[in-house]
């Protein structure tokens, strides 16, 4: 169950940066036309940022699951 998890939060954690960053690159570069700035640059790093999150978050529950299922035996 601990390993399905945390296999969850990867899943999750991928997901949500492909689907930010592609939205984000699909409306600035290709629906507004803007060419490629270094300031783009911090909101790639805010999506990898959420990923990181999303996925820490999800270890910490699997880890915390593992404590439990330790305690309970």
């Amino acid at each position: 169950m601990a390993q399905q998890i945390g296999n969850f939060g990867l899943a999750a954690a991928i997901f949500s940066l492909a689907a930010m960053a592609g939205q984000f690159t699909w409306s600035t570069f290709v629906v507004d036309q803007q060419p490629w700035d270094y300031k783009y640059l911090s909101d790639y790093l805010r999506f990898v940022i959420t990923a990181i999150t999303i996925l820490v978050q999800s270890f910490f529950r699997d880890n915390l699951l593992l404590h439990m299922k330790f305690l309970c035996t």
